[in-house]
């Protein structure tokens, strides 16, 4: 359970960590494109390690669907903390 979810924790991480930090001087869109490509690529590797590890073919294509709602979910999050973060410096 652990390698399933440590994937997920870090791509929500960097990628907040990435948009309040870029919220100063970038604009929204250039902001939540950087935070979406953060977390593409730290599932996709987290895909990689799953796909490895795992030789269960049901628990990879769950895995994936797991990793494709969270990344919805984390984009969902990164859009709602950069707007708030812009409206409180406003």
């Amino acid at each position: 359970m652990v390698k399933l979810v440590f994937p997920v924790v870090i791509s929500l991480l960097l990628s907040l960590f990435y948009s309040v930090k870029l919220n100063k001087n970038h604009k929204l869109a250039t902001i939540i494109s950087i935070a979406t490509v953060i977390n593409i690529f730290c599932l996709l590797l987290g895909t990689v390690w799953w796909w490895v590890t795992e030789t269960d073919g049901l628990g990879q294509v769950m895995q994936i669907i797991i990793y494709a709602i969270c990344l919805g979910v984390i984009l969902l999050i990164n859009v709602t903390a950069v707007i708030v973060v812009k409206k409180r410096r406003m």
